[in-house]
């Protein structure tokens, strides 16, 4: 699921989620926008009982608004995720206004739905060569995100920190790749972080 699709049959939206068969083990890394991550999955004759996991790259409505629906396919499932995922997270327009643009589900509500969520602030390794980057050190003084996308404090809004933006990386014989979601933390951050 991304933007676009150049694949007859598929619709796209604005979101992602990616397939990622690795060593006959199948993952997938964010949910999209909406429940056409599973009517695409369909569509392609994927049967999603067969992941192994779902990953969530920070907690943004168009990388988690499709979790629901795949775990109505998956039934129980483990999610993993940065703890900093459920912050209310909003943009805010030239008006003034702000606009929710946070996970569009409550915690309780997907764990009834079978997410076993399994958070952690840390980097670790979560199957053989495949590993989730957990926080990334801030370490450029140009890398400052976007300052219209911002949480909640008190009665304020500020800049979200992205605290809970990751990455996957892939260890295996071709070598490490790095998979990255919308990259909040700044791509020069990430790449230092896989260094």
């Amino acid at each position: 699921m991304e933007d676009r699709s150049d694949i007859p049959g598929l619709r796209p939206e604005h979101g992602r989620a990616l397939l990622l068969d690795l060593r006959g083990e199948k993952w997938l890394f964010d949910t999209g926008q909406t429940d056409l991550v599973a009517e695409n999955a369909r569509r392609r004759g994927i049967d999603l009982r067969d992941l192994r996991g779902i990953i969530l790259s920070h907690g943004h409505y168009d990388h988690t608004g499709g979790l629901e629906a795949v775990l109505r396919e998956t039934g129980e499932m483990p999610v993993y995720a940065h703890p900093g995922i459920f912050r209310e997270r909003f943009r805010t327009g030239n008006n003034g206004r702000t606009t929710p643009i946070g996970i569009p589900f409550f915690r309780h509500r997907l764990e009834a739905s079978g997410a076993r969520f399994n958070l952690a602030e840390s980097g670790r390794e979560i199957s053989p060569g495949l590993y989730l980057s957990g926080e990334i050190p801030r370490m450029t003084s140009f890398e400052r995100g976007d300052p219209l996308l911002v949480v909640r404090e008190g009665d304020r809004y500020v800049p979200d920190p992205f605290f809970d933006d990751q990455f996957i990386l892939v260890d295996d014989d071709a070598g490490v790749i790095m998979i990255t979601g919308c990259c909040h933390a700044g791509l020069i951050n990430s790449l230092k972080e896989v260094q």
